[in-house]
């Protein structure tokens, strides 16, 4: 991988990563990008969800967390 496709990826990922914290669908962007530069559509599937898997591990303590019922007697400000 040259140095401009990894700088490709990488502002193709932060861009995908803003539009997953705001909407979802960020696949919209890093899709696309790695067929673009020429990698096999299973590689680029592949990198794709992987990146979807760990963005999902990452953001489910929060997700629980914000779910669970505050427990009794104590209040949140």
């Amino acid at each position: 991988m040259s140095l401009l496709h990894a700088l490709v990826v990488i502002l193709a990922g932060m861009w995908a990563g803003t539009i997953n914290a705001i909407v979802g669908s960020g696949s919209l962007v890093t899709f696309p990008v790695l067929l673009l530069l020429g990698y096999p559509p299973v590689t680029a599937n592949v990198s794709n969800n992987l990146g979807l898997v760990a963005g999902g591990v990452i953001s489910r303590p929060s997700a629980t967390a914000a779910s669970w019922p505050a427990p009794r007697g104590c209040s949140y400000g």
